[in-house]
This record gives structure tokens, C-alpha cells and sequence, in this order.
């Protein structure tokens, strides 16, 4: 009895996905990509696309680690500057800085003006934090428990990925020949699969500085699952531009919604009214349409998840 267990664990195991090749040559034309990994049905699959060096601008290729300090001494700089301007016949004001807080005392005689004061350095504060996140391609995020955190900003990653990734794109696209959807969506998460994993860092603790943007998976040939997955988002809304697609971000791991007709069995999760289907592109388990990982089962069945749209 043992020995049927046993047989019929390894049976229940996820195939792990095989990358058989990859090469990565720089010549005149650009950088040249040929890969070449076994699909769960043990099918032996290939792409090769051409990307040009002068499309990448370095905030893609090089995203920027997020440091809370440096934040906390624009937003005091910023704070300091408003303060100086104020009418020191109307009121003066004081700006301290304790660890990561900032707070300021406002000295004046008409409570109406304080009010006002205390509203525009209200905006000052956040308006410059909404200013540094931007410019170092981060924005906040709620965690699923309510948890407030800062982390890349995925879509944006996304959407400023697609012109120097078409060449990806259009390979993909080429190596089939049909109109049907779900045949570049299998042929992209095996693809994603079998490219070496890292692990994510958790969201809430890091400073962004694993994440990899579009490209870099590409050219480092490696990625967490929030890169991966962005990635595929990327791809997919070039490739598809009319399905609605979604990243679902799980504790430490993060995984796709599709906006296809389910099949039978396949998992799905409803967002505002509307059925999606889950799909991993993380790897290494060669995971098809609609099957996912079973922490993520359990995440999704208890609610542990938060969502962004492409």
C-alpha cells in the first residue's frame, strides 16, 4: 500500500518546467535572444527576437532600490521651504524630524490660519512623497489585510515596457498561427515557467531592490513571480490587447487573472463581477490555464489577496 502512495504522489506532482537553452548575443543589430524548453507535454519549443540597445531608458533596465530616508529628507526639505515663505507676521512654524516621523508645531494667533497652514503642509507632505515615488517608479499599496506599504510600481513597468519589448511580443505572436487566445497565453506562461526562479521578498519588508523590471527578466534570464507576472501582463496586453488582465498579489507571491471563457475544472476568481481565469506564470512547475500552485488555492479561497488591473 505504501509503495501505490507513494507512486500516486509523484503522479499528483507539477511537472517543473525545463529550459533547454538560452543565449543571449550582442552583435550590431541589437541583442539577440534564442531560447529553446520542454512544455508539459514534453514538446520541445523555441523563440528568438532581436532587441535593439537604444530602447531601454535606464529607469526600465535599472530600477531604483526604495529608501524611506531618502523620502523623509525631501518631504523635511520641501516642508522646510514652504515654511520659510509663510508671512511671519501671520504665523511661524516648526519642522522636526524623529526617526522616520516628521511632525511641526504652528505658532500664530488666529485659529483660522493655523487651520490653513496646517492643511497646505498636509499637501506639501504629500504631494513631494507622491513626487518621489514617481520619479523612482513606486507607488503605495494595501495589503489584503489593510496593510499600507510601498513597492514598484508594476503597471506602470508595464505599460512602459511594451515599445522596447514588441520584437518579444511579435515572436510570440508569429510562432503561431491562429485567432484563438488561449494558444499564445499557454505558449508565454510555459515560456515564463521555464525561465530560472528567484524568490520574492516580502512586500511590506522590502525596498523593491529584488523586483526586475520587463526587460531585465529578459536580459538577466531570471525573476521573482511580481516580475514574471508583470512581465506576462506586459506581453499580453500587446499580444492581446482586448482581454481584460489582471495581477492578483498573494502573501509573497503573485499570479495572473484572464478575462477568457473558463473551461471545466479550471480556477477562476471573481473581481467586480467579472470571471477571471488563474493562471501561474512564476514556474518552475509547469502549471497550465486555470491550474495554480496550491498555496495560492489557499490564498484566494480564504480572501489573502489584493489586485491591479493592465
Amino acid at each position: 500500500m505504501r509503495r501505490y502512495l507513494v507512486l500516486l504522489l509523484f503522479l499528483s506532482l507539477p511537472i517543473e518546467a525545463q529550459q533547454l537553452l538560452f543565449e543571449k548575443t550582442r552583435t550590431q543589430a541589437g541583442y539577440e535572444f534564442e531560447y529553446r524548453w520542454r512544455d508539459a507535454d514534453k514538446r520541445q519549443l523555441s523563440l528568438a527576437f532581436t532587441l535593439p540597445h537604444d530602447k531601454f531608458p535606464t529607469e526600465l533596465l535599472q530600477p531604483k532600490a526604495y529608501h524611506p530616508k531618502a523620502a523623509q529628507r525631501r518631504i523635511y526639505m520641501a516642508l522646510m521651504k514652504h515654511s520659510s515663505e509663510l508671512d511671519p507676521r501671520l504665523a511661524s512654524v516648526r519642522i522636526q524630524r524623529r526617526g522616520r516621523d516628521l511632525s511641526w508645531s504652528i505658532r500664530t494667533t488666529k485659529a483660522s490660519a493655523k487651520q490653513d497652514i496646517q492643511r497646505q503642509l498636509m499637501e506639501v507632505r504629500q504631494s513631494t512623497m507622491d513626487q518621489y515615488l514617481w520619479e523612482n517608479y513606486y507607488h503605495r499599496f494595501e495589503s489584503f489585510l489593510g496593510q499600507e506599504g510601498i513597492k514598484p510600481d508594476h503597471m506602470r513597468f508595464a505599460n512602459e515596457s511594451q515599445p522596447p519589448l514588441l520584437p518579444v511580443s511579435q515572436a510570440l505572436y508569429q510562432s503561431l498561427n491562429t485567432k484563438e487566445r488561449r494558444p499564445y497565453i499557454r505558449l508565454l506562461l510555459g515560456w515564463l515557467q521555464s525561465i530560472p526562479y528567484n524568490p520574492l521578498d516580502n512586500r511590506l519588508e522590502s525596498n523593491g531592490s529584488g523586483y526586475l523590471s520587463p526587460p531585465a527578466v529578459i536580459l538577466n534570464n531570471v525573476g521573482d513571480c511580481d516580475s514574471k507576472t508583470t512581465l506576462a501582463g506586459s506581453l499580453l496586453a500587446t499580444m492581446l490587447p482586448k482581454m481584460s488582465t489582471v495581477i492578483i498579489y498573494l502573501p509573497n507571491h503573485a499570479l495572473l487573472g484572464l478575462k477568457i471563457a473558463p473551461l471545466a475544472g479550471e480556477k477562476t476568481l471573481k473581481l467586480d463581477g467579472e470571471t477571471y481565469v488563474l493562471a501561474e506564470p512564476t514556474g518552475p512547475a509547469l502549471l497550465p490555464i486555470g491550474e495554480i500552485g496550491p498555496d495560492s488555492e489557499r490564498a484566494i479561497d480564504t480572501g489573502m489577496y489584493h489586485f491591479e488591473r493592465f
